[in-house]
């Protein structure tokens, strides 16, 4: 089944991008067979597979025996996989895989999940959960199931790796500059939560800040709001079972509160995972306030790291909410309500004259494998600068951004890229370096911070800006989920760039050609080599 890449979302009327793979259903909670997760149902026999033989005059047996033939390890022929299962009617392929099961004693979904990848495992999935999709607008509509088929649905080219959401111009943003000014406005927005709060960090940490952050939320849980949590695995460490946000999240799961996590390893290969660390931060209150950047939920983020947060108020919040919402159903996470109840509720409309701004904003996503807006926004807007490039990335080794930003330079736009002098990824930085001569004599004016700067951030020619989760390095825009918010405002432009640029690149150090060692050269050069790992 092949839709248009353009075909809008059931919730908040927004596309959605599609992940990398079927989501994790962790231990801690389940989502029910309707929303298409393992919906053939029952245990999975452990063993081999036996190959069901043709019953002609049958065609659910025979493409059951097409299929069971076409499957088979290092030869599986994924051509004909996906024809088997393309362009049936969705109730032949929902007969299909319960036959399947029946005959092999494996799931189909277990079959496509072991013998597919890429492209081609996303295609099939969306295929089969598209059989599971039921019709009509009860009590439970299948909200969940439609947003997971609309964002696996069709074949990914090149051509369609952009960006899937359309500006919103009714909003306000706020830009908090250090950890110490970010969470005060994420604890007051909590503590003002009236309906939900949908959190998703990378990292959050079992130190003083994460541990009030729980407290937070569990208040916010006793006095009656929904409250959901993911956290990655990757980034809090819930391989390791010592770990301390596995600590907090127990201490949320015993208050009641519902939670997922992203684990990037699927030992069975039989779990619902997205496949890719989740780098994103997005915390979203009662469907109208939303806060992403480059913050982490840990105390070094207060003052230690230099970083930038912001606040939204506006539609672009349901952006926010319509991503954090597919990854939550993803990891087997269930949203309730028919389509009316999930859209008044999660993506509320502004009567005229209520709307809190008029600033232009869209949110960009990375989503690994297939949509690639964040490196095209950069690149995009690096390449039409004409007047002036202000960049502040903790990780800046990406071939592309620099050799974009050489040839900016070189044009004659003012270009000024903000580096960390320190780093938590030495690696990276001696891989960024190595770039250092051919940059400054191309004009582009580099700064080392003194310390660590942990933000994402882009202003180009005073009008547009780009921040949120998004390093510039290769682990970032290749191979792991980010989100970014483009504002196309002067006034919030202008703020960016006289509250954190201007005051940044006073404290920084400007670089130079000699600064920069033929050793260093020759060092940062190999371990650009391991630019897609470090």
């Amino acid at each position: 089944m092949k839709v248009n890449r353009n075909q809008t979302n059931t919730v908040g009327n927004t596309p959605a991008p599609a992940p990398a793979k079927t989501p994790e259903k962790p231990a801690s909670t389940q989502a029910p067979a309707a929303q298409g997760w393992n919906a053939t149902g029952g245990a999975k026999p452990k063993g081999e597979v036996t190959a069901p033989t043709a019953q002609h005059g049958n065609p659910v047996n025979d493409a059951v025996a097409t299929l069971t033939k076409a499957m088979k390890g290092m030869g599986t022929d994924e051509s004909a996989v996906l024809k088997t299962l393309e362009n049936q009617p969705p109730a032949f392929v929902a007969s299909l895989a319960k036959a399947y099961e029946a005959q092999t004693g494996q799931s189909l979904r277990k079959a496509l999940n072991s013998e597919l990848s890429g492209g081609d495992l996303r295609r099939a999935l969306a295929t089969l959960d598209a059989s599971l999709v039921k019709p009509g607008g009860g009590p439970t509509s299948g909200i969940a199931e439609k947003v997971n088929v609309l964002r696996n649905q069709g074949t990914i080219s090149e051509s369609e790796l952009v960006n899937t959401y359309k500006a919103t111009t009714n909003n306000k943003i706020e830009l908090l500059i250090q950890g110490d000014t970010a969470f005060p406005k994420v604890f007051e927005a909590i503590d003002g939560a009236k309906d939900h709060i949908h959190m998703s960090y990378y990292i959050f940490n079992d130190d003083k800040l994460g541990n009030q952050m729980v407290d937070k939320l569990i208040a916010a849980k006793e006095r009656g709001v929904d409250v959901k949590v993911m956290m990655d695995g990757v980034g809090s460490q819930l391989m390791n079972p010592m770990s301390g946000s596995n600590k907090l999240l127990k201490k949320l799961q015993d208050a009641g509160i519902e939670t997922r996590s992203n684990h990037v390893v699927d030992v069975t290969r039989d779990s619902q995972i997205m496949n890719h660390p989740d780098h994103r931060k997005i915390v979203v209150v009662d469907g109208k306030t939303g806060f992403t950047g480059g913050m982490n939920v840990g105390e070094h983020y207060l003052n230690e790291y230099h970083d930038v947060m912001v606040k939204a108020e506006g539609d672009v919040v349901k952006q926010m909410q319509s991503e954090w919402m597919n990854a939550w159903m993803h990891l087997g996470g269930k949203i309730e309500g028919d389509d009316a109840t999930v859209k008044a509720r999660y993506f509320p409309e502004y009567k005229p004259g209520e709307a809190p701004g008029n600033q232009k904003i869209t949110t960009v996503q990375h989503i690994p494998g297939e949509n690639r807006a964040i490196m095209q926004t950069y690149l995009d807007r690096i390449n039409t600068a004409t007047k002036s490039i202000h960049i502040e990335n903790p990780y800046c080794t990406n071939p592309d951004i620099q050799n974009a930003l050489i040839a900016a330079a070189k044009r004659g736009v003012d270009v000024h890229v903000i580096l960390p002098g320190e780093s938590d990824h030495g690696f990276s930085h001696m891989a960024a370096r190595q770039k250092y001569p051919e940059m400054l004599k191309a004009g582009v004016k580099i700064y080392e911070y003194p310390g660590f700067n942990h933000d994402k951030v882009m202003v180009t020619d005073g009008k547009f800006t780009t921040t949120g989760s998004s390093n510039l390095d290769d682990v970032a825009l290749y191979h792991v989920y980010e989100m970014n918010v483009n504002v196309e405002d002067e006034k919030f432009a202008k703020d960016t760039l006289d509250r954190l640029f201007t005051p940044d690149i006073a404290k920084s150090k400007p670089m130079k050609v000699e600064d920069i060692s033929k050793m260093q050269i020759i060092t940062g050069k190999f371990w650009n080599l391991f630019s897609h790992f470090i």
